[in-house]
């Protein structure tokens, strides 16, 4: 659970960048995406920038990672807008961060294994052979 109490009040997806508006803390923020590593990332507005540098930000830079975290968790699933962080999370509302990346995780074994089938087949082998090849 989150140390800070962060609420997104609006949250736009239809179109990029992605939008959202909320507060922290009582401080009211504004987010939006942009890419990075060829996906879309959340960065706090501020001053006009998108981000903006730490030196110029109200925000601290727990704060702003905080404010990111629950905008991706709210762009996941939007029944989220207008929950309060730290409930949504004691409550088991929130999804959990776990939860993509096993899902990555099987995604990136099953290629593993389709990647040795085919060296396999390239070098004539079993499957038996080449995991013993490997292991070794």
């Amino acid at each position: 659970m989150s140390k800070y109490s962060i609420t997104i009040s609006t949250m736009s997806t239809e179109q990029f960048p992605f939008t959202c508006v909320g507060e922290i803390g009582g401080v009211e923020f504004e987010s939006a995406t942009i890419m990075y590593g060829g996906r879309p990332i959340w960065k706090v507005k501020e001053h006009g920038m998108l981000p903006a540098p730490t030196e110029m930000s109200a925000f601290t830079r727990g704060q702003r990672s905080a404010i990111a975290a629950w905008a991706k968790k709210v762009e996941q699933n939007t029944e989220l807008v207008g929950s309060n962080s730290q409930l949504a999370s004691a409550m088991g509302l929130a999804p959990k961060r776990t939860a993509q990346p096993s899902v990555q995780v099987q995604s990136m074994k099953s290629e593993i294994d389709e990647l040795k089938a085919l060296v396999a087949q390239l070098l004539g082998n079993t499957n038996d052979e080449v995991e013993e090849d490997s292991e070794e």
